[in-house]
């Protein structure tokens, strides 16, 4: 394993300077505590922000994240959530609906919703079950919209929480001014702390979505230790915990050390061109999934593989959250055999052409980001993920390094020169 690269802080959620863990602290007591708390809003794979703007709109404005009124993640104090209506109800955040005549916060039901706090107590014993239907009716009720503690910014000394609004009533976020938006098109906006911040928020309470219900014997679960795990509510012993599904993602040097394997799956769009990446299957090591990824996509036998770099990735395939880990490898051939189905086009491209494109994937007209691109990008005939994306370091690092291995007379002479000088 080489030196990991040093320009990772680019990547899209990079940076997550938090520290997680609630320890002995229940939610229901930080939720009551002095200690300032800011919340994000989330929805699906959405989060709210300041100020909704596209990728050419930020560019327009200067970039970066951070001049006036560009879009930043929407943190609310207590106050923030007073007045959108989300009130605290003992272990609850109530959701009034504004738009009833009664004015009176109200629990889950036509007039509202109640986002349950996470649970503190120890599951209860079978004899003190509810029935099934109704236990499955107040976890999908009462653990939809659960605030999920984060982590902690030691600096300010501020708890980070979220909270999920997918259920909220129709015409809510309109009546509220909530602006909700892909945290994808988040990715070219936000500076990388913030960024990694929304995800680690989004990826959280989109996991305890997929999991109100027991995957072992299909009880209802409910949310414990601040939302850092889920507890079966019928045997105690079936716990589920948040899931990160590795990926091995890898530039794959061809045999000369000149060219790069770039490649483009069904699912993309036409144009682009990137590292050849999958899942790590169970029982795999990381240089086996990148040996068989590499073969069945492109029909390449891998002779050497170098871990050089890892991004959190929680917009992944299904809403997972992904943990994309960059690697460059050895070809031990030429000859490409494409998977067709899987994969729409894998190529060689030349160092220059791979230099060239790396440096046109910062722009704003990059078709990645929605633009046109530009003359040198046309001539290329390709372009590739821009700065945020793992994916566009691996060509950085491999453009910038040269012949990532070197021949094994290479490797000796230097071997002999080292030992040399220690003579």
């Amino acid at each position: 394993m080489r030196a990991a690269m040093p320009a990772l802080a680019a990547q899209a959620f990079a940076g997550n300077l938090l520290v997680r863990g609630l320890g002995s602290r229940k939610l229901a007591a930080l939720l009551a505590s002095d200690q300032p708390q800011e919340f994000a809003l989330v929805a699906d794979r959405r989060i709210g922000v300041t100020a909704p703007l596209s990728p050419a709109g930020q560019a327009a404005s200067g970039g970066g994240g951070a001049a006036p009124g560009a879009t930043a993640v929407r943190w609310l104090d207590r106050a923030g959530l007073a007045a959108l209506d989300l009130t605290p109800d003992g272990e609850r955040l109530r959701l009034r609906d504004s738009s009833s005549d009664s004015g009176a916060g109200s629990g889950v039901g036509a007039a509202g919703i109640a986002a349950a706090a996470a649970a503190d107590a120890p599951a209860a014993s079978p004899a003190e079950q509810p029935d099934a239907a109704e236990a499955a009716a107040a976890a999908t009720l009462n653990e939809l919209h659960v605030p999920v503690y984060f982590g902690e910014d030691l600096q300010r000394r501020v708890l980070r929480l979220a909270v999920d609004v997918t259920g909220a009533p129709a015409g809510w976020t309109k009546r509220q001014q909530v602006h909700l938006q892909d945290l994808r098109s988040l990715m070219p906006l936000l500076p990388p702390g913030e960024l990694a911040m929304a995800g680690h928020a989004m990826a959280l309470s989109q996991w305890h979505q997929a999991h109100l219900f027991c995957g072992r014997c299909g009880a209802p679960t409910v949310a414990v230790d601040g939302g850092s795990r889920r507890q079966c509510t019928r045997e105690a012993a079936h716990r589920a915990y948040p899931r990160t599904d590795p990926v091995c993602i890898m530039l794959v040097e061809s045999p000369d050390g000149s060219r790069a394997l770039l490649g483009r799956s069904k699912a993309m769009r036409p144009g682009m061109l990137t590292c050849l990446s999958g899942f790590c299957d169970q029982g795999e090591g990381l240089e086996e999934a990148v040996r068989r990824e590499t073969r069945e996509e492109a029909g390449i036998d891998v002779v050497a593989v170098d871990i050089v770099g890892s991004q959190p990735w929680p917009v992944g395939r299904g809403g997972s959250c992904e943990l994309m880990i960059g690697c460059i490898a050895k070809a031990g051939g030429d000859t490409i055999t494409v998977d067709p189905m899987e994969m729409a086009e894998v190529r060689w491209v030349s160092r220059e052409d791979v230099a060239a494109a790396v440096r046109l994937a910062a722009a704003p007209d990059s078709p990645y980001l929605g633009g046109k691109g530009s003359e040198e990008g046309a001539r290329l005939g390709f372009f590739v993920p821009p700065p945020f994306a793992i994916a566009h370091h691996l060509m950085k690092v491999w453009v910038e390094r040269g012949p990532w291995f070197r021949s094994a007379e290479a490797a000796g002479a230097a071997a002999g020169a080292a030992a040399q000088s220690n003579l």
